[in-house]
């Protein structure tokens, strides 16, 4: 069985562009919470938080991403920044301590991690 791969499959260097675009597409959470449109309660977020790392979990696994934990990794940190940069526009930068920064960083970035070793394990276990 062949597989038809995209040049990112094969390339060592990272998916810049599905990156970003998963990372975007994180945004709906806070964008959500922000604007009030869902309810600001835990298990909405975590809701959220589930639909969108199954939505990134299938993004890398269907494109046979070969680097997918370092992939994840970056998506979370780039989310983690992209999220600073909502919150300072929306409610102001000084809502960003420098404990808030680093905390949404590390979140961010332990998000990425998790999300890349189950999308690692579903892609080692679909082989």
């Amino acid at each position: 069985m062949t597989h038809n791969h995209s040049a990112e499959t094969h390339s060592s260097a990272l998916p810049w562009r599905l990156i970003v675009s998963l990372a975007l597409v994180g945004l709906i959470r806070p964008i959500l919470n922000i604007t009030q449109v869902v309810p600001g309660d835990q298990w909405s977020s975590v809701g959220l938080t589930v639909l969108i790392s199954a939505i990134w979990i299938y993004a890398v696994v269907s494109r046979h991403i070969s680097r997918t934990f370092f992939t994840m990794v970056t998506t979370g940190g780039i989310f983690g920044v992209l999220t600073m940069i909502l919150f300072a526009l929306f409610e102001g930068p000084t809502i960003l301590s420098p404990e808030t920064i680093l905390g949404l960083l590390v979140y961010s970035i332990a998000w990425g991690a998790l999300v890349g070793i189950l999308a690692t394990g579903i892609q080692y276990w679909l082989r």
